[in-house]
């Protein structure tokens, strides 16, 4: 890369330009590729983002994330697997497919109109369509995936090698067919898994329906109750909690059988203030009684048959059923829940589900054929209502799972379906997840837990665009062969009507018949196709050959968001450990990452309109400060509130000082022909150039070096970045520059080495800090890198490592307490109004809690950076011009003195303050007696003030009080104008385009008061020096200079002239 021009103003995107284009012509990934291929490997597993769209924020902040790591593991000088992957297939491709093809309708309906294969090209036409997009944002984001090795889960050998974990389940019996009721959304028309039901959950109005249903044998009503009134069609039994107390009770001609401890709850839900309770018996005592349907009879004729069942309609006593709700007899329809299907399992039930693909109720529910089941709540009130059977009809908001891409209220419903038994796996999976790696604590516990429920997985769906389940089923015996690899197929195909090359997809795997080995009659195949969460679950093994599998996986990383708890990380976990039938993790690390919510809060919606867009931002915005605000705001666990606004503060500042701190190095630098080869951090400590500043700093470094290694290994992106910022613009810039810079402006030539010495700090700082900064801000510190040390490219580096010896803690210590003096001398100034250019004659330094004599070396560094004459520290407070107040802390002292706590306040105010604080010096307590009663009182449970005398100000914090004299002398007056002055001469200059640096051949003053200007004269070489010019006069002739600028010093107007050439 050709160095960078460090004298023009800071342009990011052109930056960006001028260093992707580097990075492309060098070829930067097969250049990092021969450099380490024979290193230590580590690998990671794309967590491949589903090209139905463009990527939004939360996708960048994602991919940041990785390359993050990605480039920490190659400054390691690891060889990193990195490649990428594409999520192609499933629910949101297709039915964005079926949205851009205008289609509207069913599923059924839209196969009807164009037929499977054009639905498939155009899930095809959309992924490489979106591909593009995605592909040019990694690019503008710097990101380091090769995509050149990337999978795509749609394509046929990653398919046939997806097939492998079908063909371990199918071996071992964990793979079944099943029917069982499953979480069903009627927009998409295919079954769930229970990872996707999780992502979808949201507060939504239902009714709320009461009706009663008459025992056969007793003239008695079992009150229900239900939110979704159309599965009354379905009902088969009714629920009690056997050893919960229910009561008969009588209202009006009625009797009515509800749980005793929601009674009161439901009268006055009724509103029925008159009722008698006639007895009250165990739940397990009402166990068998039959009761009658009340819309069998008349209107669901084969309900009715079925109720002559012998266990039909009956009560059951089962634990599940919850008295907080309701009316504590649940009524239970096994076609449309989990546990109602396992009940009427268990008891043999025959199933009545009357209820087809698309969610509408079948001729066999009799009157409510052809319904939508949702538009059948209402029918289900009326007929309810003509019966006499209705009690109560209301409406409820709770919390309901929504389909996670459709957004369609789901339903559940029996179907027939294929299931990973998890169940059968024992506790393989629950070991292998408790050997990871989470980072954080949170995501662990709830990742765990979710493993341990152990629920069945149905990986079938009733979809077109996915992997087709490879298992044929006999027409004529249902004998069931699972072939898993397209020579299996060919070999046992009675057909191949597309050739050997056949797409592993619908249609043209449904085109194929196998022979039954049992009957030899045709079989064909089952027309699901896989949940789009088995299909990239399947990357570890389908995205790498057997070679690389064995190498590489356990995969040392990977990361996806918080949602993939149920999602991405779980379908992974149980898919490797089916693969290997035993505990072993896909993955040592995973590192789950919270989502990015508007500036307010909001979660992001196209709905609401507050989606961030990816390419946009990429585009529009600088990716560096991007990259660092998205880490620098939250842990990567947390949700954050994006806000441009916010991100172009902070984060810039910290890009653009370090962008200035190499503008100042290369100038400073050049102009004293610093040559970093030469002056190197070494030569400066073997010459014995270096103070205290340079070796606070140079520890300052050592410790960030530590800090930042582990937080980078520990994914605490948020501290690298924190430390990283504190330690660029307080300690770098706000504190160690201004220690040394007046060193800097002294041209005196016998003080050349020592300038040099101090670039070769800068210089050793810049460049450690350049690599720090690289896997956060790549484009930056790549740029600014080139632009001073080299022409390699950072990747090319090591990882900085810490020099022990130059770790000084008592040192760093010692700058903590000038720091804290420094801030409360500046504090001070503010208070008395005394502008910190102004010089003071006196500083007094008092430490509560600490001897300030180990800072007696640094004095004299100290009264520069305070611009202060003298500096005393104080050892007895008795010294210092101030008076003490007492108060009680009240938050401790109220609960502890109670109603003493007011005379307490008498008697504090009439201690001597300056005795009890001296008291408190060498003591934790003090014994106060109050009303004959003693209580001993801590020291933190009272409070000191520091009053300063009418002459003096001050400002205290952590125990060290500075006070300073308001009085100011003619010298200090002229000292501090001069300050003043240089200041404003040097942001002119700057506003001019001069470089602050450079040498001025004049400068001209115009509009001075003779009173100042008597006490200027003496001191103009002093001016000078500061502005850097060969001559500088004070003038009262205007037509001496030419572009004159206004400046204001002190509300005194004068015009300054600077003269270049």
């Amino acid at each position: 890369m050709q160095a960078g021009n460090l004298e023009d103003d800071l342009k990011l995107k052109e930056i960006e330009k001028i260093t992707r284009k580097y990075w492309e012509d060098i070829d930067i990934k097969k250049y990092i590729k021969d450099k380490y291929e024979n290193n230590e490997t580590v690998a990671f597993v794309e967590g491949p983002p589903t090209l139905n769209g463009k990527p939004h924020i939360g996708h960048i902040r994602g991919r940041i994330i990785k390359d993050i790591w990605y480039r920490f593991n190659v400054l390691q000088d690891y060889d990193v697997i990195f490649r990428g992957g594409w999520d192609t297939q499933g629910l949101p491709v297709e039915l964005q497919a079926e949205k851009e093809l205008g289609l509207k309708g069913s599923k059924i309906e839209n196969l009807k109109k164009i037929g499977e294969e054009t639905l498939i090209q155009a899930c095809k036409n959309l992924v490489l369509n979106n591909y593009e997009t995605w592909k040019e944002s990694d690019r503008l984001l710097g990101l380091s995936l090769d995509h050149d090795k990337a999978y795509w889960t749609y394509k046929d050998e990653y398919i046939e090698r997806e097939w492998k974990y079908l063909e371990k389940a199918w071996e071992n019996g964990i793979l079944e067919e099943l029917e069982s009721v499953v979480p069903y959304c009627p927009s998409c028309q295919t079954s769930l898994s229970h990872a996707e039901l999780a992502q979808g959950y949201e507060n939504v109005e239902d009714p709320s329906l009461y009706y009663k249903v008459k025992l056969v044998d007793e003239d008695v009503y079992l009150v229900l109750w239900t939110t979704m009134p159309f599965t009354v069609v379905t009902d088969m039994l009714t629920g009690v909690k056997p050893k919960s107390v229910y009561s008969y009770v009588k209202v009006e001609e009625e009797t009515w059988i509800v749980a005793n401890e929601r009674l009161n709850e439901l009268m006055n839900t009724f509103h029925i203030e008159n009722f008698e309770i006639l007895k009250e018996v165990k739940g397990e005592s009402l166990n068998g009684k039959k009761y009658i349907h009340p819309l069998a009879e008349k209107y669901i004729p084969e309900l009715h048959k079925l109720s002559k069942h012998e266990g039909v309609h009956t009560i059951v006593a089962e634990d599940f059923v919850d008295l907080t709700t309701g009316t504590g007899l649940v009524h239970i329809s096994p076609a449309n829940g989990e546990i109602d299907f396992d009940i009427g399992k268990k008891r043999n039930l025959p199933l009545f589900n009357p209820i087809n693909d698309q969610a509408c109720f079948d001729e066999t529910s009799g009157r409510f054929d052809g319904l939508f089941v949702r538009d059948a709540n209402e029918l289900v009130y009326d007929l309810l209502k003509d019966e006499k059977s209705l009690v109560k009809l209301g409406r409820l908001k709770h919390e309901y799972p929504l389909c996670w891409r459709s957004g369609h209220r789901l339903l559940w419903v029996a179907r027939r379906a294929y299931f990973y038994r998890v169940d059968k796996l024992g506790d393989k999976a629950i070991d292998a997840a408790k050997s990871i790696e989470y980072y954080f604590e949170q995501p662990q516990n709830r990742f765990i837990e979710i493993i341990k429920e152990k629920r069945p997985w149905c990986i079938s769906r009733e979809r077109v665009w996915g992997t087709p389940l490879p298992i044929w089923k006999c027409t004529s015996c249902s004998h069931k062969i699972g072939l898993f690899s397209r020579k299996s197929i060919i070999e046992k195909a009675i057909n191949l009507p597309d050739g050997e090359n056949f797409e592993l997809h619908k249609p043209w795997m449904d085109r194929i018949l196998i022979k039954c080995p049992k009957c030899n009659n045709e079989c064909r195949r089952e027309l699901f196709v896989l949940d789009t969460w088995h299909n990239s679950g399947a990357a570890p093994y389908a995205s790498l050959s057997d070679d690389e599998y064995d190498k590489l996986i356990p995969a040392t990383f990977l990361t996806e968001g918080i949602d993939q708890t149920r999602g991405w990380a779980y379908t992974l976990l149980i898919e490797n450990v089916i693969m290997k039938n035993s505990n072993i993790s896909p993955y040592h690390a995973f590192l789950f990452q919270g989502h990015i919510l508007d500036e307010k809060g909001n979660k992001m919606s196209k709905r609401l309109g507050n989606i961030v867009e990816g390419y946009k931002t990429l585009e529009e915005n600088s990716v560096d400060v991007l990259r660092f605000y998205l880490m620098r705001k939250a842990t990567p666990i947390d949700s954050l509130n994006f806000s441009f606004e916010e991100m172009k503060s902070r984060p810039y500042q910290v890009i653009s000082t370090l962008y200035n701190l190499h503008k100042y190095l290369k100038q400073n630098g050049d102009y004293d022909n610093f040559n970093q080869d030469i002056h190197s951090l070494k030569w400066s400590i073997d010459n014995e150039l270096l103070s205290s500043p340079d070796y606070w700093i140079l520890s300052k470094l050592q410790n960030l070096i530590n800090e930042l290694t582990i937080s980078y290994r520990d994914t605490n992106f948020n501290l690298v970045t924190s430390s990283i910022d504190n330690f660029i613009i307080e300690s770098f810039s706000q504190i160690y520059l201004p220690m040394v810079r007046n060193e800097i402006w002294n041209d005196d030539e016998s003080q050349l080495n020592r300038r040099l010495s101090i670039y070769s700090i800068i210089s050793h700082i810049l460049y450690t800090l350049d690599i720090l900064l690289h896997p956060i801000s790549p484009f930056i510190t790549e740029y600014l890198y080139h632009s001073i040390f080299g022409d390699e490219p950072i990747l090319g580096r090591t990882w900085p490592s810490v020099t022990d010896n130059l770790i000084n803690d008592d040192l760093e210590a010692e700058f903590s307490s000038l720091q804290i003096i420094i801030s409360q001398s500046n504090s001070a100034r503010m208070k008395g109004k005394l502008k910190r250019r102004w010089p003071l004659k006196l500083a007094m330094v008092y430490s509560q809690n600490h001897s300030l004599s180990n800072l007696s070396n640094h004095k004299e560094l100290l009264q520069k950076f305070c611009n202060i004459r003298n500096i005393e520290y104080i050892d007895d407070i008795d010294q210092l011009p101030i008076t003490l107040s007492i108060f009680p802390n009240y938050e401790v002292l109220g609960k502890k003195l109670k109603a003493d706590i007011v005379d307490f306040r008498r008697i504090i105010k009439e201690q001597d303050a300056l005795v009890l604080f001296k008291h408190f010096i060498k003591n934790e307590s003090f014994v106060f007696t109050i009303n004959n009663n003693s209580y001993e009182v801590m020291k933190n449970e009272i409070k000191f003030e520091f009053n300063p005398d009418d002459d003096y100000v001050l400002s205290s914090k952590s125990g060290i009080v500075v006070v300073l004299p308001k009085e100011r002398d003619s010298d200090l007056f002229i000292e501090g104008y001069i300050r003043d002055l240089a200041r404003r001469i040097q942001s002119e200059r700057k506003e001019t385009g001069l470089d602050p640096s450079t040498m001025l051949k004049n400068t001209l003053i115009y509009g001075i008061e003779e009173s100042t200007k008597t006490l200027l004269i003496p001191k103009l070489s002093e001016l000078k020096y500061l502005i850097r010019t060969d001559d500088v006069q004070v003038v009262e002739d205007l037509t001496l200079g030419s572009n004159w600028k206004d400046i204001d010093i002190d509300g005194t107007k004068l015009k300054i002239c600077i003269i270049n050439s």
